[in-house]
């Protein structure tokens, strides 16, 4: 079945696109990022264009960073990864930010502990940490999409997650897919029914 959504996003800002399971969330953000090309009615425009005639791998390589739940894990250590997707240049302009190491340099987590674990040694929260810590640092990134970038982060850090992501969005589009009813406020909601 298909169903009308209409929403707009400003080029700063962060957004909560909220549902029930299944209703269609994170295909929503796959659809924007060209990942996933649905049969669809309507039009999705990216500055006023048709993202039909778009280059959404550019796009993505370019402007837009995602974090996704179900990607697979490389069989690499921490460093290895992050060599492959973090600009130096870029984390010391991102890392100016208050949050930057309550969540990245706090007792709950440290990234340069886990530099030479595996990524398959890694907790769940760890992993989580890491790949939200590569997705911020994504160069020339200016719109982030985040698909439940608080799942199974440490409570004691949601907190300091959310506040980060608030921070990057003063100057960055910035649009979550979140159960966590916790974080209404400064955020825009967007509810897919």
């Amino acid at each position: 079945m298909h169903k009308k959504l209409t929403c707009s996003f400003n080029n700063s800002g962060l957004y909560v696109v909220r549902g029930r399971n299944g209703i269609g969330k994170s295909t929503f953000l796959r659809t924007i990022t060209g990942l996933y090309t649905p049969a669809k009615k309507g039009t999705i425009l990216i500055n006023n264009i048709d993202i039909d005639l778009i280059n959404k791998k550019k796009l993505r390589e370019d402007n837009i960073s995602c974090l996704f739940q179900d990607t697979i894990l490389p069989n690499c250590v921490v460093r290895e990864y992050l060599d492959m997707y973090v600009n130096e240049s870029n984390e010391n302009c991102i890392s100016g930010y208050q949050y930057f190491p309550k969540v990245f340099s706090s007792s709950q987590f440290n990234i340069k502990k886990v530099l030479d674990k595996k990524m398959t040694e890694l907790s769940t929260g760890e992993i989580q940490l890491v790949k939200l810590y590569t997705t911020i640092l994504k160069n020339e990134a200016h719109c982030f999409l985040l698909d439940e970038p608080l799942a199974n982060i440490y409570p004691e850090l949601q907190s300091d997650v959310l506040s980060l992501l608030n921070e990057i969005a003063q100057n960055n589009l910035v649009i979550i897919i979140s159960h966590d009813l916790g974080i209404e406020e400064k955020t825009k909601n967007i509810r897919i029914r």
